[in-house]
């Protein structure tokens, strides 16, 4: 576990953070040309979805370094997460609530799996959802219960056509 999270943190991450090294030099060389308009929103686009897979690299090697992860840690972790998606500003709102023992343990699969599902549901609702509010309730009795919900649109979840191509749903039920 160690050694994997030290290789990922080594490795990937290093190799990640020269990319956006190189992405913001490429992004000041072209800021001196001034018809390079297009290649600065490329470079940022690039340069977002490296940060995006830095973070989920982080948020990886934190789930995988603990033996287990109390309820408490979890919710931390998804305000930090709708923080940083969202911002305090968003158009989108959000709030999320813990009730019951923050002391209940998950395994670092279980969290890791959790928190994942919760990504993409936040990400669904960021893109889909036409909301304004998404509140994600945590319930840590016994077993622990999760619920994501947000005031937008909806989906029929029978309408083949609205599932086609997209596979997040399919993810986070299995």
């Amino acid at each position: 576990r160690q050694r994997i999270s030290r290789d990922f943190h080594d490795n990937v991450g290093s190799q990640l953070t020269g990319i956006v090294y190189k992405l913001n030099s490429l992004h000041y060389q072209a800021e001196k040309n001034p018809a390079s308009n297009k290649i600065i929103r490329n470079l940022d686009v690039l340069d977002k979805q490296v940060r995006g897979i830095m973070q989920m690299l982080r948020d990886t090697i934190w789930a995988v370094n603990q033996q287990s992860i109390n309820v408490q840690e979890l919710y931390r972790k998804t305000q930090e997460h709708l923080h940083q998606q969202i911002g305090p500003d968003g158009r989108l709102e959000y709030e999320v609530h813990l009730k019951g023992n923050p002391e209940q343990r998950l395994s670092a699969q279980q969290t890791l799996h959790i928190f994942r599902i919760i990504q993409e549901a936040v990400q669904n609702t960021l893109k889909y959802a036409e909301a304004s509010l998404i509140q994600i309730h945590f319930e840590a009795h016994e077993a622990i219960h999760i619920q994501i919900s947000d005031n937008g649109i909806g989906m029929n979840l029978e309408d083949q056509s609205q599932r086609l191509g997209h596979y997040g749903l399919e993810n986070m039920q299995s």
